[in-house]
């Protein structure tokens, strides 16, 4: 499927699509998928997810291990956040 590279909701379809994938045990299309949603919404931690766990069955764990590239400043904000809340 081909998606526009203007519309700014482009991450919800791949987000979708991600997790078509990886209810369906396509963790190769899954982690595709998922990336492309993080590359478009890196704020979107449920797609951050759905790309560790599909790396994870791929046993790539040394990449589900750490989080992608797009997720980090989304991971460390969040952290900041949830240790204010302390």
């Amino acid at each position: 499927m081909r998606l526009s590279p203007f519309d700014s909701w482009t991450w919800a379809a791949f987000d979708a699509q991600a997790t078509r994938h990886l209810l369906r045990g396509r963790y190769e299309e899954a982690c595709r998928t998922a990336y492309k949603s993080v590359q478009a919404n890196a704020a979107h931690s449920i797609t951050c997810v759905q790309l560790t766990a599909a790396l994870a069955k791929l046993g790539r764990l040394e990449e589900a291990g750490l989080p992608p590239p797009v997720c980090s400043s989304f991971i460390q904000r969040f952290a900041t956040d949830a240790s204010l809340r302390e």
